[in-house]
C-alpha cells in the first residue's frame, strides 16, 4: 500500500519526564500535531499510550510531569538528533 504523496510520513521522538525525574524517548511513525490526542485520550484512559514499532508503551498519567514531541522528516534526521537512550 502507497502513502498519499498529501501526507508524507512523519516521524516523532516523544520524550516523557516522569515526576521523579526520570526521562524515557520513544520513537514513533506519526506527526507532532498527534500529540494532542494522545494527551486527550492519556486523560480519558489513565494511560498515555504510545506505539512504537512492534512495542507498545503505556505510561500511568499520574507518573507523569512533562511529555514533549519532536517531528522530523525522515527517521534519519530524527537518528542523527539522538542524545540518549531511546525505547
Amino acid at each position: 500500500m502507497s502513502r498519499d504523496p498529501q501526507y508524507p510520513a512523519k516521524f516523532s521522538r516523544v520524550i516523557v519526564t516522569l515526576i521523579d525525574g526520570v526521562v524515557k524517548e520513544y520513537d514513533i511513525t506519526a506527526g507532532g500535531g498527534l500529540l494532542r490526542y494522545l494527551m486527550q485520550e492519556a486523560t480519558n484512559s489513565g494511560a498515555l499510550v504510545l506505539l512504537c514499532g512492534p512495542k507498545t508503551h503505556a505510561i500511568p498519567m499520574h507518573q507523569i510531569a512533562e511529555v514533549v514531541m519532536h517531528e522530523f522528516d525522515s527517521p534519519q534526521a530524527r537518528d542523527a538528533s539522538y542524545k540518549g537512550k531511546t525505547e
